[in-house]
């Protein structure tokens, strides 16, 4: 991308919350949006297979850790655990 003169967006110089907007588009390259974090026709044009996989990868641990923190919210009765 910075061969083509693009640069990362000026209001997130580390991985912050890029990651959530890049994974987003390269998972889920065909959904209508419109308006996002990151430029979605160069990240599309620059997705390899292996961001492919990082991609699906990362949605898929963010909702398992999700539904585990639910899991043990409702079953394991958190107020007992912490006394």
């Amino acid at each position: 991308m910075a061969k083509e003169g693009i640069d990362p967006p000026i209001w997130d110089k580390g991985i912050g919350v890029r990651i959530v907007a890049y994974a987003g588009i390269i998972a889920f390259p065909n959904l209508k949006r419109h308006a996002s974090l990151v430029n979605i026709e160069v990240t599309k044009r620059f997705t390899r297979e292996k961001d492919k996989k990082l991609a699906w990868l990362y949605i898929i641990s963010v909702a398992s850790f999700f539904i585990v923190l639910i899991v043990f919210y409702l079953f394991l009765e958190p107020d007992k655990i912490l006394r």
